[in-house]
């Protein structure tokens, strides 16, 4: 069946009513206390400014003179800027010894207490068996700069042969012989190079040869003769310069 216009007009009235009751009933009601309504999401604000910050503490090293740090005073950076009480300066608490060594001075009081330089020399030479092993070799140079040619065989020449020496006296000993003269070195090699086992013995051979000639040999005969032609070559040299 077809509704009247008037009869169409009054059911969408009928409906709106409908609609607007419905909502009204679901509303939500005021509060009877004051103040607005809040959700359940609403968050209380914060008041009083902002939260207050601590300033970073300075660490920074203070100045220090150069004085200060040629004397070993090193600052180190602490909180709140200070620095702790410098540490004792270490090379003030050390004694160092400027004096001479003990072995120094044992050389000292047996050149002082000899007649000469030969017995100067002697009394160094005797010390060799009791010196520590940095020792030895000033130990024997002292000697040998006060031990004059004609006493070199006597009192040197025995530490050199000796094959169980130790290898610092026996180097000393060895350069000092050959800036003796002739009749002190050229003897002396010649024993040192017949000494069986020992160290420097094809070194003696060896400059033997150099200053006599190649064809030298220990069992040779004529040594006076070689020493003698030695000599008169060395005059002719000095004549005619």
């Amino acid at each position: 069946m077809k509704l009247s216009v008037s009869a169409r007009i009054a059911l969408i009235s009928l409906a709106g009513c409908l609609l607007f009751w419905s909502l009204s009933a679901v509303a939500p009601k005021a509060s009877s206390g004051d103040g607005p309504l809040r959700t359940p999401m609403e968050a209380p604000s914060i008041t009083g400014g902002a939260i207050p910050t601590q300033a970073a503490p300075d660490i920074a090293p203070k100045d220090v003179s150069d004085e200060a740090l040629l004397a070993g005073h090193f600052p180190i950076a602490v909180a709140g800027g200070t620095s702790p009480p410098a540490a004792p300066n270490v090379a003030s608490l050390l004694q160092f010894s400027r004096g001479p060594l003990p072995w120094e001075l044992q050389i000292k009081q047996a050149v002082a207490r000899a007649v000469d330089d030969t017995a100067a020399a002697k009394a160094v030479f005797g010390l060799l068996g009791y010196l520590p092993e940095e020792a030895l070799e000033p130990a024997a140079e002292q000697a040998l700069k006060r031990l004059p040619d004609k006493a070199w065989r006597d009192v040197a020449l025995p530490f050199l042969l000796n094959p169980q020496a130790h290898g610092r006296v026996l180097s000393v000993l060895f350069a000092d012989l050959m800036e003796r003269p002739d009749e002190v070195s050229l003897p002396s090699l010649r024993q040192l190079a017949g000494v069986p086992l020992h160290p420097l013995g094809p070194f003696a051979l060896d400059n033997l040869r150099l200053i006599l000639g190649e064809n030298f040999k220990l069992e040779d005969k004529n040594w006076e003769a070689l020493l003698q032609a030695r000599r008169d070559a060395a005059f002719s040299a000095r004549s005619t310069r």
